[in-house]
């Protein structure tokens, strides 16, 4: 599109980018988005798509049950099975854990409380619902 603004632009990209990263995730996600869409920006959801994903790549890795699976593969039965120990666990390992890419990451305490606050807001749609 021509003469866009940046914005314009900048959201283009972040739809992009969400629906890219959607493909990877189980597609019950893609119901949460859109519930949340009309509240929050673009860029909110891509950090919610991108904690969301950590969040199960961290279940394959350090729950047994879930070793066989793929982050596709998850279904609200399997969330509904984490226990509050996994979430400790999570917060744990997201101060200093390396992506499948090899990428090192380290959080801080404001990064933790922003990714807990992401789950926090996914368990409560579906439990509502």
């Amino acid at each position: 599109m021509k003469n866009q603004t940046y914005h314009q632009k900048q959201y283009v990209e972040y739809t992009d980018l969400i629906r890219e990263i959607r493909r990877t995730l189980p597609r019950f996600f893609t119901e949460y988005l859109r519930a949340i869409e009309p509240r929050t920006s673009p860029r909110t959801r891509i950090n919610y798509c991108y904690d969301f994903r950590v969040f199960l790549q961290f279940l394959i890795e350090s729950n047994p049950c879930f070793k066989a699976y793929e982050t596709k593969d998850f279904t609200l039965d399997d969330l509904a099975r984490i226990e509050s120990v996994d979430i400790e666990e999570f917060l744990d390992y997201l101060k200093h854990y390396h992506s499948p890419d090899g990428k090192e990451h380290v959080n801080t305490e404001q990064g933790l409380h922003r990714k807990l606050a992401s789950l926090r807001s996914f368990y409560y749609y579906f439990n509502k619902r």
